[in-house]
């Protein structure tokens, strides 16, 4: 490993510590969305959420509640989930 390689992984130590920290103090400060935010435009990640029946999601479930089929995408993949 070169002197670049090693400079390279320092600053990007450097620089994840220090979104971590924002996103921390965004969070302790109750700013979930600005702290979603930025994550997503840190990595660069695609929100998409579609919303597909109001029924009952749980077993034991007593009233209908909204579910939504929620996808995240990045270069290095799809993760896709239900949410209700």
């Amino acid at each position: 490993m070169n002197i670049f390689q090693i400079f390279l992984k320092l600053f990007k130590i450097v620089i994840m510590q220090k979104l971590k920290n924002t996103i921390e103090k965004l969070i302790d400060t109750s700013k979930y969305d600005e702290a979603c935010e930025l994550v997503k435009k840190s990595f660069n990640i695609l929100y998409e959420c579609k919303f597909l029946k109001n029924d009952f999601y749980f077993d034991k479930d007593k009233q209908t509640r909204d579910i939504y089929q929620c996808t995240l995408k990045t270069k290095r993949g799809i993760y896709s989930f239900k949410f209700g």
